[in-house]
């Protein structure tokens, strides 16, 4: 039961995510993607991002091994996803100004957070687990 409720959480995120995408999409009128896998505006996006990839995975297997402080993995999940969208819409911006790409970025990020914040506030995870 808990993992169809999770699941069922999930698609109802993804959901809202996409629709917000194209509303976003829309009202900005910019174009739309063919695909959602980020594509790297330059060769130093690239290399930032997967040296920041990296430095998770680090902070991943030293929180994973620090037995004490397993509570942080999701922390340090939600800090690696807002770095690396804050970093991705500044790319943007300063690249590609006339897609508008980075206001699209920064709502979706904006929706993730605001997302985790009612998850943990409103303790999804109790609920999930009864």
């Amino acid at each position: 039961m808990f993992l169809l409720k999770l699941i069922v959480i999930f698609l109802v995120i993804f959901a809202i995510s996409h629709l917000l995408g194209i509303i976003l999409r829309r009202v900005l009128k910019t174009e739309k993607r063919k695909i959602r896998i980020h594509k790297p505006v330059n060769k130093t996006q690239k290399t930032v991002e997967r040296v920041l990839l990296i430095l998770f995975f680090i902070g991943l297997v030293i929180q994973t091994l620090d037995s004490v402080q397993i509570g942080g993995i999701p922390s340090l999940l939600i800090t690696f996803i807002i770095v690396l969208n804050c970093y991705r819409a500044f790319m943007e911006w300063k690249y590609k100004k006339e897609s508008k790409e980075h206001i699209i970025t920064l709502s979706e990020l904006v929706f993730f957070v605001i997302f985790m914040f009612l998850f943990f506030q409103l303790n999804i995870i109790d609920w999930l687990l009864a």
